[in-house]
């Protein structure tokens, strides 16, 4: 059951997790291992995992398996956008307290309303601001559900100053919960209906390699992206 923005609102306030469409998901994906974020000399490592929507949502929340937690540890847990993870967060997670004895599903609330957005990277940050250290678990593969993309992940070893090591083999895990903010993958200009206008939108940034019109979500703008839009538009609204 789908909840609502006023109740997912609610939900953020006092904590809970509020689940709405989960459009990625590889949270049950078996684990290949859990990599130690945190003071671990000479390194303050942190991580970044990228992700892309094929649509526009409001994000409800981002769950990941985490835990492992030498206390006090000071986590961090931010959601930034763009071609690499350097940039401002869009919101800050207050995760709950971290289990000092196992790994397990962690859910963050984003602290401030995120719309996510077709043709952005958006990347989850992971590490520790002062002290200790925890774990963030990744899957084995890149299997996943859901109509976005898990993308490459990359480490920093100056808490976020520099990113490098990028890889894409085994992603961490994660599960998005978001609410459409566009019920119709034809509604490309998000009016509330699919209509000519969105044609003619999608045709004017296709053709300048707009990376709106990026419906196969892969940070490229080619036949892929037409062919799904076609797709969806011939299914209508």
């Amino acid at each position: 059951m789908r909840t609502d923005a006023v109740g997912c609102g609610l939900l953020a306030i006092l904590a809970w997790p509020c689940l709405g469409d989960v459009i990625i998901d590889n949270i049950d994906e078996p684990t290949a291992a859990v990599t130690v974020l945190g003071t671990e000399a000479p390194d303050d490592i942190w991580a970044a995992q990228n992700f892309r929507v094929r649509g526009v949502y409001s994000l409800d929340s981002i769950e990941v398996r985490s835990g492992a937690a030498l206390d006090p540890v000071d986590v961090i847990f931010e959601l930034r956008a763009g071609d690499d993870p350097s940039g401002p967060p869009l919101t800050v997670f207050f995760p709950p307290a971290l289990s000092p004895d196992s790994v397990e599903i962690v859910s963050l609330i984003p602290s401030t309303p995120v719309e996510l957005r077709r043709g952005v990277s958006y990347w989850l940050i992971a590490g520790v601001s002062q002290s200790g250290k925890f774990g963030l678990a990744y899957a084995v593969g890149n299997n996943w559900t859901g109509t976005g993309v898990i993308g490459g992940y990359l480490y920093s070893e100056d808490r976020g100053t520099t990113w490098g090591s990028p890889g894409i083999d085994d992603p961490y895990h994660m599960r998005i919960n978001a609410t459409p903010i566009c019920e119709c993958q034809a509604d490309f200009n998000c009016d509330g209906q699919g209509d000519f206008f969105d044609y003619l939108d999608f045709a004017a940034a296709f053709s300048s390699d707009d990376l709106s019109a990026d419906y196969f979500p892969d940070g490229q703008i080619d036949f892929f992206d037409y062919l799904d839009f076609a797709s969806a538009f011939d299914a209508g609204c």
